[in-house]
């Protein structure tokens, strides 16, 4: 079943059922062209069959299954506020007062980095310098900045 109304066997003419009837030819196409609509207004791509497509996650969504996958929900839950406290999680952001550029306002961090690249730069400093993102928003909660 390729999809609601939709049947294909190898070998066998293609068919639709719209509206409870049977179709083909040009109805098929105008109904398969409004569902492709939809989905597209709905964040999906139109991609022939078997072709993969790499959606690039979102920094806050890369950024979890990092965090996620290293420590853990409350320790992802601490530098989602961090990153959200520092930067609105902007990769754009930069501080005037300082040298701190990007998601993690790291200093002197490349502006030339993807916002991706900048979590995996910032998920680096946070093990090094405080092992958890937690401690790193406990610094922060203490000295407004970390």
């Amino acid at each position: 079943m390729l999809g609601a109304g939709y049947e294909y066997a190898p070998g066998a003419r293609r068919s639709c059922a719209v509206g409870g009837t049977r179709s083909t030819g040009y109805a098929m196409k105008r109904h398969i062209a409004v569902v492709l609509a939809v989905m597209a207004l709905q964040g999906f791509s139109a991609a022939p069959l078997g072709t993969a497509i790499a959606v690039e996650p979102t920094p806050q969504e890369y950024a979890k299954r990092l965090a996620m996958g290293l420590w853990g929900l409350p320790e992802w839950r601490c530098l989602r506020e961090l990153w959200h406290r520092e930067s609105r999680w902007n990769h754009k952001a930069d501080n005037p007062r300082s040298t701190a550029y990007g998601i993690p306002q790291i200093l002197g961090l490349n502006r030339e980095l993807t916002a991706n690249e900048q979590v995996d730069a910032g998920i680096r400093y946070v093990e090094h310098r405080y092992s958890t993102p937690c401690a790193a928003l406990r610094f922060h909660n203490r000295r407004g900045w970390y």
